[in-house]
């Protein structure tokens, strides 16, 4: 669709954050590339759907927002590193696939999920904005 309009207008376009509201979850995803939300949305919304009984909790509690991806914050090099690809869109399309952030009313502050152990995690919650 988005290739669609980009083509008719003959003006690049690209979607920086698509949010979509569900009965009781709002999904945010954050553009981490050109063009990587309309190119992963549809794997986005496969991975929410694998992982939905684990990050629910069991089915007990269902995140009222999750944060498509969040990135893990090093205190070293690497660290340097993915600012400095996040700043540059230099990302690739496995970094909506590692973690994701959770908000439960049941938790004063957002929750990490990681997607490769399906574990919730605390940890402190940043949005960057580039």
């Amino acid at each position: 669709m988005i290739n669609e309009l980009i083509t008719k207008s003959g003006t690049q376009v690209d979607i920086e954050e698509f949010t979509f509201f569900l009965n009781d979850t709002a999904i945010v995803i954050n553009k981490i590339y050109d063009n990587s939300i309309p190119e992963q949305l549809n794997d986005v919304i496969a991975a929410i759907c694998k992982h939905y009984v684990h990050f629910s909790k069991g089915l007990t509690e269902i995140p009222y927002e999750i944060y498509v991806p969040v990135f893990e914050e090093k205190h070293n090099e690497q660290n340097d590193i993915l600012i400095m690809n996040i700043e540059t869109d230099n990302n690739t399309k496995k970094d909506y696939f590692k973690y994701w952030g959770l908000y439960f009313d049941s938790e004063d502050d957002a929750v990490i999920y990681d997607l490769k152990s399906t574990t919730i995690e605390n940890g402190d919650l940043f949005m960057l904005n580039h």
